[in-house]
């Protein structure tokens, strides 16, 4: 949803609230729902300025734009989508320093800070790193804040399902899929892969399950986020996949609201994983 602005006379007692924020590289996603009602959730969409001098520029104005954005609320989480992604095993990460000369073998860290999101369940951590600029307006702009990178979102949630056997997960988006294979405690795959056509999806798809050597007939493949392409791809993926299905929307977030179902998939679930 995109449209009216959101005034802060939209909620009369922040306090009681969650605010969810998703920065990506095209907008602001915003959602927000009440902790004592049910059917409160608000989603809007908010569009970066992409004339804007910079990064941190057109993210300023997303949110000074939005007046109720700068409330204060009981609880703030902000996922950040980014280019910048490393997903390593636990140990790798477990001390800032090895973890930032990592970082910095593969990515130019220039003007970066780092996410280090630690997932003792599954056995890794997820380096993300994001415009150090932006990275100090939303933590001084924001309180009780949490904030996570979108693929280590998606892992935390989907490693709930506590499976024994090799699972794999695809979240789709607008131009982009978020691949997660965990198997038990084990996270064998976190990586995002762009695309414009449907059948790149479904290249990327089955190449990563062909690289990890999972069953086409026994090991399951399950698919959330936009509907779109969600169902373009499903009829693909069964001629070569037996086990294809949705991941099932979770009840909790559908209580707060059917809005919820239109927010990004990796912003919904991030208040589950705590």
């Amino acid at each position: 949803m995109e449209s009216a602005r959101l005034e802060k006379e939209l909620i009369a007692d922040p306090s009681l609230w969650v605010l969810l924020l998703r920065l990506g590289p095209a907008a602001l996603h915003v959602a927000a729902f009440s902790l004592v009602e049910d059917n409160s959730l608000i989603y809007r969409r908010l569009p970066l300025d992409r004339a804007a001098v910079s990064v941190l520029k057109a993210t300023e104005d997303a949110v000074y734009d939005n007046p109720l954005l700068l409330s204060d609320f009981k609880k703030v989480y902000c996922v950040v989508e980014s280019p910048w992604v490393m997903p390593v095993p636990a140990p790798v990460a477990a001390d800032n320093r090895d973890a930032a000369t990592l970082f910095n073998a593969c990515f130019d860290s220039g003007g970066k800070t780092l996410i280090i999101d630690r997932l003792p369940e599954p056995n890794a951590a997820i380096i993300t790193g994001v415009d150090s600029g932006v990275d100090r307006f939303i933590h001084r702009t924001f309180s009780n804040l949490t904030v996570t990178g979108h693929l280590a979102s998606l892992c935390r949630y989907f490693h709930l399902a506590r499976s024994n056997s090799p699972k794999m997960y695809v979240n789709f988006r607008d131009s982009a899929i978020d691949i997660v294979i965990i198997d038990g405690n084990r996270l064998l795959h976190a990586n995002t892969y762009n695309y414009t056509d449907v059948a790149d999806a479904v290249y990327y798809i089955l190449a990563c399950r062909n690289r990890l050597g999972l069953n086409s007939e026994t090991d399951e493949l399950l698919l959330c986020g936009d509907a779109g392409p969600r169902e373009a791809v499903t009829p693909l993926l069964r001629r070569y996949i037996s086990l294809v299905m949705p991941v099932i929307f979770p009840p909790r977030m559908f209580k707060v609201g059917r809005e919820a179902m239109k927010a990004p998939f990796d912003l919904i679930v991030t208040p589950l994983c705590e």
